[in-house]
């Protein structure tokens, strides 16, 4: 399943064999970032400061030198000084919550990272900034967890399958054989490749 995505964020994984590996996230955040467009290269600056605050009892509280905490979060696993696991995902404020997802069944569970992607996904808060009190989850989310859901009190909103509301991830990972596979959301338009 494959589909036109939405959204103002991209996660880039690119790994080669004895050579770099990559993990990077580009987000513009609101529809044209901050409006700023390097003309060198036509990207488009993004407008992450937009989660500064004016509160000063708020951690984003604006100052000279400081940079938000924000949602932005590629992660690359190292395992005696070797790459293992390179992700990126798109998610809003999950992003958290779907790299450890994934990190988990590939690393704990051995699973494939096509697998591990492609899984049930299930959100506390969704995606928005500020979250939410209850969880949404794809149909495809066995109904024994979501009535365990419903009974911790938790309102638990059904979406589709593969439903874009969940987020997305890119993963490329190196088995303990050492041979790498790569794999991309199939709630996204993006497309993996390993060689």
């Amino acid at each position: 399943v494959s589909r036109r995505a939405t959204g103002d964020t991209v996660g880039i994984v690119a790994i080669q064999e004895g050579g770099p590996w990559v993990a990077i996230n580009h987000s513009l955040y609101d529809a044209f970032g901050s409006g700023i467009l390097e003309p060198s290269t036509g990207i488009i600056c993004h407008n992450r400061g937009s989660y500064f605050s004016l509160d000063r009892s708020a951690p984003n509280f604006l100052v000279g030198s400081k940079r938000p905490a924000h949602t932005l979060m590629p992660v690359m696993v190292m395992r005696e000084g070797r790459p293992i696991v390179a992700s990126a995902t798109m998610g809003g404020s999950a992003h958290a919550q779907i790299h450890a997802e994934l990190l988990l069944a590939v690393l704990d569970r051995g699973e494939r990272p096509a697998d591990a992607i492609s899984r049930p996904r299930w959100l506390v808060g969704g995606m928005q900034r500020y979250g939410g009190p209850g969880i949404v989850a794809e149909r495809r989310v066995p109904i024994e967890v979501v009535e365990k859901m419903v009974g911790a009190a938790f309102e638990v909103q059904m979406l589709d399958d593969w439903d874009e509301q969940v987020g997305h991830a890119q993963m490329a990972a190196r088995a303990p054989n050492g041979s790498l596979s790569a794999a991309s959301d199939p709630r996204a338009d993006g497309s993996a490749g390993a060689g």
